[in-house]
């Protein structure tokens, strides 16, 4: 849920990193603070990441770049565009402190909307005339559309100086790499825009990780994970002891070939009615390496057959030749809720 803030005494990843020696740091979106978006964070708030902070916590102008740096509660403002000034102090950050073992997040604000909030170099990569749209794509906004992509080029070339950065300082050999999201944006498929909706546009967020002391760690991997899974995982990536009280699966022996564990499904969901005016009713629902399965508390539901219906056009939940399938699904859902109790 949006702007309710994450208790102090919450365990996190970064409790752990620093248990085992490495130094926290934290730069760009917080988005934990809760109310209001524009508060500073105290140390004592920001959940183990205490060795360099240079956050804010939730805005949308991302060519009026700002941050609280550590624990001057004096507002930095910088001009440009905000992803650069991050990749920048992310690049600072590994000139001056890389020699410490480090757990280090950037957190980027985009792509989001407003999508236009971009520079304009990137905006001319894709002029919305020209544009491929998803069949399940109507009524698109050509122009916003183009602004998520030519944010998302903008990033690609962070990345690439951050890369090129941990190679020039000999960190490329023992750096694990990541990068993800927390969800993806609907840009008009299925007449819908934003998040919190069970459809791949919504859900089916990035995982891209770099290795380097794994060699056969190439390709993709088809194992099912959710973000819940990722700190366990991440920690098992790095050879730590994965805490009980920390929920969610430890799924880096499917990367490092150890044991062939495999979810057979994962849960999604929107937990509250965070927007009732766009209709954003709370569902529960899960993603299996085939279909998605979802209902909402009203009492409406979707199943999709994603491989045969990559755009999700069809939902099988209306067809009553599919009453087994449905059946089997709300059995699988259903043990989830009684886990997560």
């Amino acid at each position: 849920m949006n702007d309710i803030r994450l208790p102090a005494d919450n365990p996190s990843i970064a409790h752990e990193f620093n248990r085992a020696g490495y130094h926290s740091a934290y730069i760009g979106k917080w988005h934990l603070e809760g109310i209001s978006r524009h508060m500073f964070t105290p140390p004592e708030r920001r959940h183990g990441f205490d060795h360099y902070w240079a956050a804010y916590n939730c805005h949308h102008n991302y060519l009026s770049p700002k941050y609280y740096l550590n624990d001057d509660p004096n507002l930095v403002r910088e001009a440009g565009y905000e992803p650069e000034i991050q990749t920048n102090l992310a690049i600072k950050y590994l000139h001056e402190h890389g020699v410490q073992p480090f757990n280090l997040w950037l957190s980027f604000g985009t792509p989001h909307d407003p999508y236009d909030q971009v520079p304009q170099e990137y905006l001319d990569l894709y002029p919305p005339e020209k544009l491929s749209l998803r069949p399940n794509a109507l009524s698109p906004d050509r122009q916003a559309i183009a602004g998520y992509y030519a944010h998302i080029s903008a990033i690609d070339v962070c990345v690439v100086r951050l890369l090129e950065s941990l190679e020039q300082l000999g960190l490329s050999d023992n750096t694990l790499v990541v990068f993800t999201s927390d969800h993806g944006d609907m840009l008009w498929s299925h007449m819908l825009r934003n998040k919190r909706l069970p459809y791949e546009k919504s859900i089916h967020i990035p995982l891209i990780m770099r290795i380097p002391w794994l060699p056969n760690a190439t390709g993709t991997n088809e194992s099912l994970i959710s973000v819940v899974d990722l700190s366990p995982t991440l920690l098992g990536l790095c050879g730590l002891t994965v805490p009980t009280e920390i929920q969610g699966c430890d799924l880096s022996g499917c990367l490092q070939g150890m044991n062939h564990f495999e979810q057979p499904s994962v849960f999604i969901n929107n937990y509250g009615a965070f927007d009732l005016a766009r209709g954003m009713q709370p569902w529960r629902g899960i993603r299996t390496c085939q279909y998605t399965y979802a209902r909402w508390l009203q009492g409406s539901c979707v199943l999709f057959d994603n491989l045969n219906d990559p755009f999700q056009q069809r939902n099988l939940a209306l067809e009553p030749d599919h009453n087994d399938l449905l059946l089997e699904m709300e059995q699988e859902l259903k043990a989830w809720l009684l886990k997560n109790r």
